[in-house]
């Protein structure tokens, strides 16, 4: 099948694909370049000091590089993109377990680099990530399936990377408002 073949929503549906694709290689890449230190995170998470949490930890990068190459390839996109959902599912009950426990350290979701504490941002981004994912499964199953980013004019590229620069930008802005507030209220409630 070739791209003319699909309609507008389609094709919107593989420029999330590959996006998510750009998103988890990149996360894979981060945490494999500025590996966290999951110390505070492996405490705070249920049984955090059994060695299958450990290994989890240690092998994410891996398991992110790779889901994000899948999702790139195209090859089976929809079984990438159903175990995009799943996992995209797992973080947000992680990141909401959490924020219940009083966790108030950073998820290292993009390695060492990403310290913001855990907070609105990140669920508003696991919930983008995951509508992005069942958008682009919905509009894989009716066409065009399995294109990979080489078989994409420079076009539709070029609009996987105008969406993630632009979400990336809005994204660090919603981290930086958040920690603001943060800052300010801990320091609004030690001056009353």
């Amino acid at each position: 099948m070739v791209l003319s073949d699909c309609d507008g929503a389609v094709i919107a549906g593989i420029v999330a694909r590959l996006a998510l694709g750009s998103v988890f290689l990149l996360a894979g890449l981060l945490k494999a370049l500025n590996k966290p230190d999951y110390r505070r995170l492996r405490e705070a998470v249920p049984l955090g000091s059994s060695h299958g949490v450990g290994f989890g930890l240690t092998a994410m990068p891996f398991i992110e590089s790779s889901l994000g190459i899948w999702l790139l390839v195209g090859t089976s996109a929809r079984m990438s993109l159903i175990i995009t959902i799943c996992l995209l599912i797992g973080f947000s009950v992680l990141f909401f377990s959490l924020a219940r426990s009083g966790y108030a350290h950073g998820c290292a979701c993009f390695g060492s680099s990403d310290s913001y504490p855990i907070g609105p941002a990140h669920f508003i981004r696991n919930a983008v990530l995951l509508l992005a994912a069942v958008f682009a499964l919905f509009q894989n199953e009716r066409g065009c399936k399995d294109l990979a980013a080489v078989d994409l004019p420079i076009e539709v590229i070029t609009m996987v990377i105008i969406v993630l620069g632009v979400s990336a930008i809005a994204y660090k802005g919603v981290l930086e408002i958040q920690n603001f507030r943060d800052r300010a209220g801990r320091h609004g409630g030690t001056s009353n």
